[in-house]
């Protein structure tokens, strides 16, 4: 189903945080249904737990929460830019408000979600190159024992 990867991917990296709430919504479902499908594969799950905790908060607040602390941090005097209808600002009605964009990594804020679907990727990428890996190198122990 590479499709439906795609199908998730493209409207969010083509409209980036002009993309609307309910659009954004529908293309994180899809994604969540794509890990489901593909939890077998080591680090997805983690993934798709990941993806659903950002589901969640978006959902019950019509955006991701960004907090002022982080925005602080990141030294904006800005906070949110106008034309961004991915993040809401974090206020005492935001709903699991600790599920927002409050950990400041580099030039960026990113929610717990955020680091676990990174996290997930890392771990699927990094267990397909070593599965990689080791069939190369049984291939070459073969082709070694079989010359001798």
């Amino acid at each position: 189903m590479p499709w439906l990867l795609a199908l998730t991917v493209a409207p969010q990296t083509i409209y980036g945080v002009r993309l609307p709430v309910p659009v954004l919504l529908l293309c994180m479902a899809g994604l969540l249904w794509f890990l489901w499908i593909n939890r077998s594969f080591t680090g997805l799950r983690l993934a798709a737990v990941g993806v659903a905790l950002n589901l969640l908060v978006i959902g019950l607040n019509g955006g991701m929460p960004v907090s002022q602390v982080a925005i602080d941090r990141l030294g904006s005097t800005q906070g949110i830019a106008a034309d961004d209808r991915r993040h809401t600002l974090s206020t005492s009605e935001t709903r699991l408000p600790w599920l927002g964009d409050v950990i400041v990594f580099g030039r960026q804020a990113v929610s717990i979600g955020d680091v676990l679907l990174a996290g997930g990727l890392l771990v699927f990428l990094g267990s397909r190159v070593a599965r990689g890996h080791r069939r190369s190198s049984l291939k070459l122990e073969a082709e070694t024992v079989g010359r001798s």
